[in-house]
Order: C-alpha cells, then structure tokens, then sequence
C-alpha cells in the first residue's frame, strides 16, 4: 500500500503552531514529513505576489485594509497573529521566499525522493495573478524543479483556464466548496453539488478535484472525481487535532485515506504521519 500523501494546509496550524502561512509553518511542516505544503498567493498593489490567506489584513496580522492595495514594502512591517490571536514576529512572506525556503532544504534533504517529489499546492486568490504565477513557476522550472512539484488550484475556475492557456504542462486541481451562507457544514458538499461542479470544470480537464473531507465521505463521492480523470484531494475545514480522535475512528479514517489513495491537505501534517505509522503498525504493513 502505498503511503499516504499528506500536505501542510498553510504549513501548519493550532494553537501550539506558528502562524498559518509564515516561513515558520512552512519550516514545521516540512520538518514534521509533509509531501507538500498548501498556500494562498495575493497580488499586491505593485504586482508581487505574497503568502496570505485573507482579503483583507485585520483577522490574521496587525495591519489594515486589502492586501492588493498594499505594496510589497507597505506589507513588510506586518507582522502575523498566531493561532490564538498574539502578535508574532512572522511577517508576510512572498511565493519567491517559501520557494526559496523549500529549494534550501531539497538540495539538503537527506530523503532525496521525498525532496524530489515535494509539491507547492499555490492556491491563487483575485484576478489578474495566473500571468505572476506562471512567471514565478517558469522561473523554477528553468532552475531545475518540475511542472509535477507544483499544483495551481483555485475556487475561480475562469483563473484556472487562464493557467491551462499559459502553462498547460502545470497542474491545476479545481477548488469547490458548498453554498455560502449554509448554516450547517458551510464547506461540504452533497453529492448531486459534486456532480454539477464535476460538469462546471470539466472542459478544463483538471488534475485533482480538491473538495473537504466529509464530501468524500459520501458513497460514490471518489468514484465519480476518478472517473472525471482527476484525484482527489481532501482540504480541511474545522479539523480536530487527530489526537483527539477515538482509536477506532482515527483507523477507520486512515483505511478509507490510504485505500482511496486521497491526497490530505491538513493542519496537521505530523500527527497525521504519526496516525499513518501507527495504523501501519496495527495492520502489519
């Protein structure tokens, strides 16, 4: 059985964590065995594209206003909030940083295959960035990564056809969530919700369809991402620390991941890999 694929949502996150998108998280979830970190790009004011989450600066730093209408040099004082809302000393980084961060530690790597095969899932925010974002992979490309350490996803699927027209060797994976404004499991999706999105991306030819874990819970939830030609990959949303997880549920999640060979974007990349090991262990594999 193959391992399981497990990439660091924002590099890492919770509370004993450094701030989502920071070069510490990235720096954690590298050193905790991830196969890949998820981060979200923003252009700004001045065309450089930085590492952040939000539209805007209040929830997750102490600076003010949309981050496109900062400049890179206006973002450079700003400093993060951690998980539980304190001011750290992490600022906003920029997608050339974390590449450069991440091209540091491969060329170092003592697990050359794992460093070879580790994937920048850049999820890009706002219009008018594919054209930055192709120009910052191209770059990479021409220094020695491959199109495959990259994966572009995006809720804007118009901004993914952008990207197949400019790089259609790069890998785009189609971001769906469920209506905004459910009160219930806002993120989720239903089955026939899959099927529809699966039809509104499909002349894009996408390489994975990333939706939130419990919509590929659902039966035939995978089967019909497989048969669109694309892999599943599972992003987080209000995820528990695995720790937390009864035994049986935390074997019974592993199963249905390794099994369907689902990617897993997670808050927690090291206590998933310790999951994977110790379901290996009871399972003898």
């Amino acid at each position: 059985m193959r391992a399981l694929q497990i990439w660091g949502h924002r590099g890492c996150r919770g509370l004993e964590a450094p701030p989502e998108n920071s070069l510490r998280a990235f720096a954690a979830a590298i050193a905790q065995g991830a196969d890949g970190i998820e981060l979200d790009v923003f252009l700004t004011r001045d065309r450089q594209l930085v590492v952040f989450h939000d539209e805007t600066l209040e929830r997750l730093s102490d600076g003010r206003g949309a981050i496109s209408a900062a400049t890179r040099a206006e973002l450079h004082t700003v400093r993060l909030k951690s998980a539980a809302g304190e001011l750290t000393e992490q600022g906003i980084p920029t997608l050339a940083e974390v590449l450069d961060l991440v091209e540091a530690w491969r060329r170092d790597a003592a697990d050359s295959a794992r460093a070879a095969a580790f994937v920048v899932n850049i999820e890009t925010k706002g219009r008018g960035i594919a054209r930055h974002v192709a120009r910052e992979v191209s770059r990479r490309v021409e220094a020695g990564w491959h199109y495959d350490n990259f994966l572009n996803s995006s809720f804007d699927l118009a901004t993914l056809a952008e990207m197949r027209e400019l790089l259609p060797a790069l890998p785009i994976g189609a971001l769906f969530e469920g209506p905004l404004g459910r009160p219930a499991a806002p993120w989720d999706l239903g089955l026939e919700e899959l099927q529809r999105c699966l039809r509104e991306s499909a002349a894009l030819r996408p390489d994975t369809v990333n939706v939130t874990l419990p919509s590929l819970c659902l039966p035939g939830a995978v089967e019909l991402i497989r048969a669109s030609g694309a892999r599943p990959v599972a992003w987080t949303a209000g995820e528990r620390p695995p720790q937390s997880l009864p035994a049986e549920e935390a074997q019974a999640l592993m199963r249905f991941l390794l099994e369907r060979q689902i990617v897993l974007i997670t808050d927690f990349p090291g206590e998933m890999r310790a999951l994977e090991r110790n379901y290996r262990f009871r399972a003898g594999r």
